[in-house]
């Protein structure tokens, strides 16, 4: 009976909407339904496999509406069904077992076999290195973005991973994904200990892998810390590896040179010989740092390493580099808030930020100033007032009295070209706060400037009881 109303469609690829069932499709019925000898009946009669509903090919349709299982996975993929339609978002949504069927099913499978065998029986001639074309295509079939695996990565969702083991280990090799060995090696580490619904042999995860990979990090490190280049080199030949092997989502080689090598030439020198020996062809790239992250000029103008900064921004390292947090997406742009919240801000490359000859996006703001004021760096904070003048308000002179940071009230009064408006600032905040501790005393016994302790001592007369 199905096959008598299926002979008298002139046209199987279409779809009817059935109001409250949604749109459907008669071979996307049937393997739904794990019906197959009504889909080979459809497919024989010219329904296409790769017909799309509302523009979902038969996959996303299965999946959305669950009902993709094995059965009805295996016989899409063993009747024509193009897999390059397989993307990163379908496979970022199967389940491991979905994704290993679809690896065994997809390439080398019942149509490709067939077809080489029809190439020899109609005795076509296939050189070599058609024969390797036609194999590569065949690899190349599945298209994966590097998204997909930095999410894996990131979430450590390694079961995920494992077919695509040697385009991971590939990718890594090439620079593709940067500074995830850690992960890598976390990843090769399951695989070992059996813990993952995957095996792969030893010696395939061997041909990808560094044996001792941590000692070997860190007699490296040692031999930067030494200058010794010539030895550098014969230890990488000596293990067969490549330096860049070694770098993490928290560790790089170069960022590690630029924080542990002199600023001078010979310090300058191992940099160099590390840039070529590691072939890092690009500088904007960051690594983990706690809950923070550095890059290689973050990394050199944070250790006041001001020959490094400037070789790197000659050779397009970028000052205003955007950072985005994978948390909240916030980019971070003002570099004094990043080196000071990082540790990394000090008299000297301050001046170097705000006064060398590159621009660096460096913002000069009230909170900052608060920041150093809080906690004593009076310095610093004098230094940035004086860039900017303007800034000098009411809320710093609250900030560094609160704080008991009387030498900052005398620098604040010092800079501060308002004259005797500043005065009544300070002597309101310390009629505000007078009934906290000897605030009041301890500003008038600490405050240096005469000329100041005189005005504030005749403002307060007329408030304060503790003066008379």
């Amino acid at each position: 009976m199905v096959k008598y109303i299926v002979e008298q469609y002139d046209n199987l690829n279409y779809s009817v909407d059935f109001k409250l069932l949604d749109m459907k499709a008669p071979l996307f019925s049937a393997i739904a339904s794990n019906k197959f000898r009504i889909a080979d009946l459809l497919i024989q009669n010219g329904a296409d496999i790769n017909y799309e509903l509302n523009y979902l090919n038969i996959l996303y349709y299965l999946d959305s509406n669950n009902f993709l299982n094995k059965n009805n996975l295996k016989y899409i993929l063993n009747n024509g069904f193009n897999v390059k339609n397989i993307d990163s978002y379908l496979i970022n949504n199967f389940s491991d077992d979905i994704i290993k069927l679809i690896f065994k099913y997809a390439t080398y499978n019942k149509l490709f076999i067939l077809g080489l065998l029809d190439l020899y029986k109609n005795k076509k001639p296939l050189s070599t290195k058609k024969l390797r074309e036609i194999m590569d295509e065949e690899n190349n079939k599945l298209k994966v973005e590097n998204d997909f695996y930095m999410e894996a990565i990131d979430k450590e969702d390694y079961n995920k991973l494992v077919p695509f083991f040697i385009t991971i280990m590939i990718i890594i090799k090439k620079g593709k994904i940067n500074n995830h060995s850690g992960k890598k090696y976390d990843f090769v580490q399951k695989i070992k200990d059996r813990s993952l619904s995957f095996t792969i042999d030893d010696k395939t995860i061997n041909t990808y892998t560094v044996a001792n990979i941590d000692r070997i990090r860190e007699d490296i490190k040692m031999l930067i810390k030494e200058g010794a280049k010539e030895k550098i080199t014969d230890y990488v030949e000596e293990h067969c590896i490549e330096v860049k092997e070694l770098n993490t989502s928290d560790f790089d080689l170069l960022i590690y040179a630029i924080e542990n090598t002199p600023d001078n030439q010979n310090g300058l020198i191992m940099i160099l010989y590390l840039i070529v020996f590691a072939k890092y062809h690009n500088f904007n790239y960051f690594i983990k740092d706690g809950d923070s992250f550095k890059t290689p000029l973050t990394a050199a103008v944070g250790n006041n390493k001001f020959l490094s900064a400037e070789f790197l921004i000659d050779n397009g390292a970028e000052i205003d580099y955007k950072f985005v947090d994978p948390e909240n997406n916030n980019i971070s742009y003002n570099c004094l808030n990043y080196y000071y919240d990082n540790n990394k801000l000090n008299k000297e490359n301050l001046k170097y930020i705000l006064t060398g000859e590159h621009t660096f996006p460096a913002v000069v703001d009230t909170p900052l100033i608060e920041k150093l004021i809080n906690n004593n760096d009076n310095e610093m904070a004098e230094y940035l007032i004086i860039k900017v003048r303007s800034l000098i308000n009411f809320n710093l002179y609250k900030t560094a009295i609160m704080n008991r940071n009387i030498d900052m009230v005398d620098k604040l009064y010092d800079i501060d070209p308002r004259g005797l408006e500043s005065v009544k600032d300070i002597a309101d905040i310390l009629i505000d706060l007078g009934a906290e501790d000897d605030i009041v005393d301890t500003c008038l016994s600490k405050i240096r400037d005469p000329k100041l302790n005189l005005y504030l001592s005749e403002f307060l007369k007329d408030y304060c009881q503790y003066c008379y």
